[in-house]
């Protein structure tokens, strides 16, 4: 049982539709058509996996240059004040006791 369904009693219910004759022509014409439009969903979904990964590769490299671009202004900055420190230092050490 089934989801609340007896699987015996719902192709019993169906029994008339499996033994229908049907031409093997027609089962071979639904199978490869079948297949065709599978097919053709898988190639939809590669290309469009493409495209994706194609977008994320390109955010990717925008943000690793933007980190670059911001590790370097923090290199720049960084130098900056400790030059700016070692002048306050030295001004200090040259002006003490001085009104």
């Amino acid at each position: 049982m089934i989801l609340g369904f007896n699987i015996v009693e719902l192709l019993d219910s169906f029994k008339s539709f499996f033994t229908f004759p049907v031409p093997l022509g027609v089962d071979i014409l639904l199978l490869i058509l079948g297949f065709i439009g599978l097919q053709r969903l898988q190639e939809s979904r590669r290309e469009d996996f493409k495209t994706t990964q194609k977008q994320s590769d390109k955010t990717n490299k925008t943000l690793q240059k933007i980190i670059k671009d911001k590790e370097k202004t923090i290199c720049t900055r960084n130098a900056r004040i400790t030059e700016l420190e070692s002048r306050l230092d030295f001004c200090q050490k040259n002006h003490t006791g001085r009104k």
